[in-house]
């Protein structure tokens, strides 16, 4: 899990911009005056996260949706599709496949 506080230099103030990456997906929390109560809703939005991280994802390219998961090393492919509930549904079936639950 990455969390990361960026300043936004302008011309009469710094703001800190905070964004989090956890359970596979990224944040933007939002601007604040300062780098702590930047990182201090960052701290606070990381406790409220599920300690559970979704196995394997789902992407987009142009028009369809790939579904893919890094299982024993390597990245297993489950096809591509017109939209993202079926690459979804082809994800936990993939996944049932090698024994694995969506979530770890």
């Amino acid at each position: 899990m990455v969390n990361c506080v960026y300043p936004q230099y302008g011309k009469k103030r710094t703001t800190y911009q905070a964004r989090v990456y956890g359970c596979g997906v990224l944040s933007y929390l939002g601007s604040f005056t300062s780098e702590e109560i930047a990182l201090a809703r960052v701290k606070e939005f990381k406790s409220n996260l599920p300690r559970r991280r979704r196995r394997g994802g789902v992407f987009q390219v142009r028009e369809r949706f790939y579904a893919r998961a890094f299982i024993q090393g390597r990245y297993h492919w489950f096809g591509g599709f017109p939209n993202h509930y079926e690459a979804r549904e082809a994800l936990k079936k993939g996944l049932e496949t090698f024994g694995l639950q969506p979530y770890r």
